[in-house]
Parts: C-alpha cells; sequence; structure tokens
C-alpha cells in the first residue's frame, strides 16, 4: 500500500500562501512584540514567520514532532518556546500558563483534526488568552465546491461520505481530517461556546501557492466570482472583555 506522504520542502511549498496569509494578518491587527500561542505548530512553518514580523512565540505540538532535531534548531535559532502537548482534550498543555497570558492563539489547520470533545481544550484556551485578544483559525471549508462535488458523487455512486478509506488507510498523519465546517457551523460551534456572531469575522480563501496546476488555476477562477464555493475559511475570533463561560463537558455514564 502506498502511504500518502509530504516531505517537509513539498509541505511547505503547498502551504506557503497560508502561512504568508496567516502571518500578514497578525501584522495587520497586532502590535509587535505580542505574546502569540501557536497551537499544532508542525515544524515550525508558521511560527518562524510570525517570529520574524517581531512578536514572541509560543509553539505548541506533540513531542514526536518538537523531539525533530531540525525543529529544535530552528527555535533556539529563532528564539521561540516549544511545549509539548500530551493531552489536548484536557488542556494540559498550559496549566502552568497564567491567566490572560497571550495576546493571540493561532489555530492555523487545526480544527477539522479534532475528533473529541473539545470543550475542555477551549475553555484552557480562553483561560491563557487576553481579554479584547484574537484567535486565528485557517481551516477547510467544507462546502468548497470540489467537496460538494465529491459528497454529491458519494451520495449518486452509493460509495458514501466523508473520508475515503483509501484515505484512512495510506495517510500517514497524527489526525485525519475528521470534520471539516462550512461558515454556518462554525457560527454554530462558537455561539455554543458563548461567543456572539459580532466577534466572528469571516473571510472565504483560496490561497496561492509557489506551484499551481492547472485544474486548481481552473478552481481558483471559478470561484473567485463564488466566495462561498473556495477551498478555505479564515476566521478571526475576538476575546470580550468579559470571557465567556465554556459549559462543561458532558459526563461519562456510569457502567
Amino acid at each position: 500500500m502506498r502511504k500518502n506522504t509530504q516531505s517537509p520542502k513539498e509541505y511547505s511549498e503547498v502551504h506557503s500562501g497560508r502561512f504568508a496569509f496567516t502571518a500578514d494578518e497578525l501584522q495587520k491587527r497586532l502590535p509587535a512584540g505580542s505574546r502569540i500561542a501557536d497551537i499544532g505548530c508542525h515544524r515550525l512553518n508558521m511560527a518562524s514567520l510570525v517570529r520574524e514580523k517581531g512578536f514572541e512565540v509560543t509553539s505548541y505540538d506533540v513531542p514526536e514532532l518538537l523531539e525533530i532535531p531540525s525543529t529544535q534548531a530552528l527555535a533556539k535559532e529563532l528564539g521561540i518556546d516549544l511545549v509539548e502537548i500530551h493531552r489536548l482534550d484536557k488542556g494540559e498543555f498550559s496549566r502552568n500558563v497564567e491567566d490572560n497570558h497571550f495576546d493571540a492563539i493561532l489555530f492555523a489547520e487545526i480544527l477539522e483534526h479534532i475528533a473529541f470533545n473539545p470543550l475542555e481544550m477551549w475553555s484552557e484556551l480562553f483561560r491563557i488568552i487576553r481579554p479584547g485578544g484574537l484567535i486565528f483559525i485557517s481551516t477547510p471549508n467544507s462546502l468548497n465546491l470540489l467537496q460538494t462535488l465529491r459528497g454529491l458523487a458519494g451520495i449518486l455512486l452509493r460509495r458514501g461520505q466523508g473520508l475515503s478509506i483509501p484515505s484512512l488507510m495510506s495517510t500517514v498523519t497524527y489526525g485525519h481530517h475528521w470534520k471539516e465546517y462550512s461558515k454556518r457551523e462554525l457560527i454554530e460551534y462558537f455561539s455554543y461556546l458563548g461567543l456572539p456572531r459580532n466577534k466572528l469575522e469571516f473571510q472565504y480563501i483560496n490561497y496561492s501557492r509557489e506551484v499551481t496546476p492547472l485544474a486548481l488555476t481552473v478552481f481558483n477562477a471559478v470561484t473567485a466570482i463564488t466566495p462561498f464555493w473556495r477551498r478555505d475559511i479564515f476566521l478571526v475570533v475576538e476575546i470580550p472583555e468579559t470571557k465567556p463561560n465554556v459549559p462543561p463537558p458532558p459526563g461519562i455514564p456510569a457502567a
């Protein structure tokens, strides 16, 4: 079975537009020296750009990624703090961080990978970000044109919906895209966490790439006039002066 893997260089090329766009958004909205928590930092692709723009960065990810020698060397060179995540679902990665410590949180291409109840995680993230702080979220648009066509094909051909079995079995990853979101779902998601609609700012995005295949060029042209069919959603969440009270997670029923 062929395993679907990307080299670090290939990953950087595919996501270069997203990295640059996100770093520019931070620079537009935050003063230099702001403290940023990068949740799910991978190989510091985003963190390095953000650091070079003058921000203080603390990067969080699983030990398997943070222990890579090249990642550690880059963090040391740029002055990026590395913190291991062992239980993201329980918010145990930041218990030593004081309340309201961070000015912003980067949550880039993470939301779609989460397969657990996220309430404890968000409660902890809201604790460590200051009132008025910003959470930057990039995530695939579940209703983009290609996903819509794939979904229709899955129904008409009786193949099923969601992640395909070949993708499930042949991809090396710490977490598949278990749940992708539409704009309407994200509004509902953050409403459940206690955030009103006026604290959410959305953009539909087709990020640029260093190499753009012809099919992608056609896709970009079509969706230039239909933004809701674009590949990705970029969301900026503003934390109110009075922070929301995240509801507790449901209890586990007794055996």
